[in-house]
């Protein structure tokens, strides 16, 4: 693999050759892919999946289907099989958390005829039987953002109970652009979302962060990886930029960006026990929108290189993925991808399993070189 682009001047060609090997990469272990691997639903037009582990034990799954609905189903076999359950009457994205009380928190965006995106919630319990219910759709105003907020990503709890939801937001209708990420607040439950804070300013910073996702450490720290996916020539297909919370979320650091898969899509992440940070998401790989994933060992600032998942034949490419931890400490993955001529669509089912050592950080020296490198690591240029 080549993963760093080469300044163009062929006077400066061989010295970036020497100064810019990310050798460093292949230090960083990553994830490897589990033996499950089970269709969830083919042939169909249904795209922008959640999956969230249940209490006991199962998965469930969810993905936006047309007609206005979004699809369910349960497998309480290890991801081996899956049941549909219970439909949500909701036109947009679905991305499901299981919430410290047993309860289901859907996340979705509403958007209306003029194009203007709201975020909103559906609540899911489940009965001894194991079917669902869901209460009404509850559309979250989010103020000062003239043209829309989207929501894509799952909320978070916090050991304090308090609950975070990444949206992104857009002040101009410049064609849509630039977007900025923010997160949403809420210290009653979810009852109310009244508290807001951008995370990454798109005017200010003249970026265009939209789609973002959290993950909070045991030692407090929220890790927000979210895409910028700007038009300039520097950066045509967008990249994975990175910004830090220690104090519940209330505050945040200066996004930095820390990957780039050549053409970057919707991010997935979540944390191990282990300490692990995944990240999935589209992975540009022989010209192929595919599916890949990478780990972090230092809360997101690098990332191994990224592994191919393993669903992508010719004409086909990578949609939207979904993960959640099992109790087994296994991940499992919902990922949607296009069917060669793209009129259709496959929901399937994976599982990623940690084989890497319990300390797998690289010295920081080691990775001085890499940090430097990472935001120009282009894995489009070779298989991984």
């Amino acid at each position: 693999m080549t993963p760093c682009k080469l300044l163009s001047l062929s006077g400066f060609l061989i010295g970036s050759m020497l100064m810019c090997s990310c050798s460093s990469y292949d230090l960083i272990c990553n994830m490897s892919i589990g033996s499950v691997q089970s269709p969830i639903l083919h042939q169909n037009n249904c795209a922008y999946p959640g999956l969230t582990s249940l209490p006991d034990g199962g998965m469930l799954v969810a993905y936006a289907c047309p007609g206005g609905v979004i699809g369910t189903q349960i497998s309480t076999d290890n991801g081996l099989t899956w049941v549909p359950n219970t439909p949500v009457p909701v036109n947009g994205p679905a991305s499901l958390t299981l919430l410290p009380d047993g309860e289901i928190f859907l996340s979705t965006s509403v958007t209306s005829a003029s194009g203007i995106g709201t975020p909103a919630f559906s609540i899911g319990t489940i009965s001894k039987g194991g079917a669902l219910s869901w209460s009404g759709l509850s559309l979250i105003n989010v103020l000062g953002w003239t043209h829309g907020c989207w929501a894509m990503s799952p909320v978070i709890s916090l050991q304090n109970g308090r609950l975070l939801w990444p949206v992104w937001c857009y002040s101009s209708s410049l064609s849509g652009w630039p977007g900025s990420s923010l997160v949403l607040i809420s210290d009653d439950g979810g009852s109310s979302w009244g508290q807001q804070v951008v995370v990454g300013n798109g005017s200010a910073d003249k970026m265009d962060y939209d789609e973002a996702a959290l993950a909070a450490y045991p030692n407090g720290d929220v890790v927000m990886i979210m895409r910028q996916s700007n038009n300039f020539d520097a950066d045509e297909y967008g990249s994975w930029w990175r910004s830090l919370s220690k104090d519940d979320g209330n505050s945040w650091s200066v996004p930095v960006e820390v990957a780039d898969t050549g053409v970057v899509g919707h991010p997935a992440i979540t944390i191990l026990n282990s300490g692990a940070l995944v990240l999935l998401s589209r992975y540009h790989v022989s010209g192929t929108g595919s599916t890949g994933f990478a780990t972090s060992w230092d809360e997101g600032q690098h990332f191994s290189r990224f592994r191919d998942l393993g669903f992508d034949a010719s004409g086909t490419g990578d949609v939207y993925d979904a993960m959640a931890v099992r109790p087994d400490g296994t991940i499992g993955v919902a990922t949607v991808h296009s069917n060669p001529g793209g009129k259709s669509t496959n929901v399937d089912y994976r599982t990623l399993v940690n084989q890497c050592p319990l300390v797998n950080a690289p010295a920081a020296s080691l990775l001085a070189g890499a940090k430097s490198c990472s935001a120009f690591a282009h894995p489009s240029t070779s298989s991984p």
